[in-house]
């Protein structure tokens, strides 16, 4: 005590950091219904939602398999939440289905994640109309289900993952809409470079045939 009453400084520095909250620690999250509630709750108030559950691009998710409709269903904000949720792993996610649907306002860069596990991509960003980054180095060799994948995402324009993703798996092009009705990208499938061919089989000339084959002595 007498070493602090000779150092008010330190003194006071101690008595504010006994006063403050210890800083929470990463949010990990165990299921898609708790994951939903945090989102909801940050695009509401990033602010608030903070001081619950951390930073939202620090969030543990890499438990959560099923990520349909996460920022659709915070449709009364979606002019505004656009989070940054780029380091997120979501290399367990298998159902991407309509996660940014209608999320107007989301433009992050999420070229990172790990999507190998993905099998559905059925409206992911769908009316995202902000949208407009490269992800063509996506592992989409699993998927299945692309249908209006980027369905009306009006301000998407990346020829590069259209190209990557379609070549990354065939039925990406199938049914992935990139545009649809009076709504153009200005680009698309002939965009794309053409296939190589197969490496054609040598062709060698054939080895001629003998003209004569000496024959076995069989006689003793």
């Amino acid at each position: 005590m007498l070493l602090l009453s000779r150092h008010p400084l330190v003194f006071s520095l101690l008595l504010i950091t006994a006063a403050s909250p210890v800083a929470s620690a990463v949010k990990a999250f165990e299921t898609k219904d708790d994951l939903q509630a945090a989102v909801d709750s940050y695009c509401a108030d990033a602010f608030d939602d903070e001081s619950t559950y951390g930073s939202i691009e620090n969030w543990d998710v890499s438990k959560i398999t099923s990520m349909n409709s996460l920022f659709r269903s915070s449709w009364q904000n979606q002019k505004s939440c656009n989070p940054n949720i780029g380091s997120w792993d979501v290399s367990k996610v298998t159902n991407f289905q309509s996660m940014f649907n209608n999320a107007r306002a989301f433009n992050k860069d999420i070229s990172n994640w790990d999507v190998s596990s993905g099998t559905n991509f059925n409206g992911m960003f769908y009316k995202a109309d902000a949208f407009n980054q490269d992800v063509s180095t996506w592992d989409v060799s699993s998927g299945i289900y692309f249908s209006a994948m980027f369905n009306q995402a009006v301000a998407f324009n990346q020829p590069q993952t259209y190209c990557k993703l379609q070549q990354s798996n065939s039925k990406f092009h199938d049914g992935v809409n990139v545009c649809s009705g009076s709504i153009s990208c200005g680009w698309g499938q002939t965009d794309c470079p053409a296939t190589a061919p197969p490496t054609p089989f040598p062709t060698h000339a054939p080895t001629a045939t003998p003209t004569s084959v000496a024959s076995a002595d069989t006689n003793p």
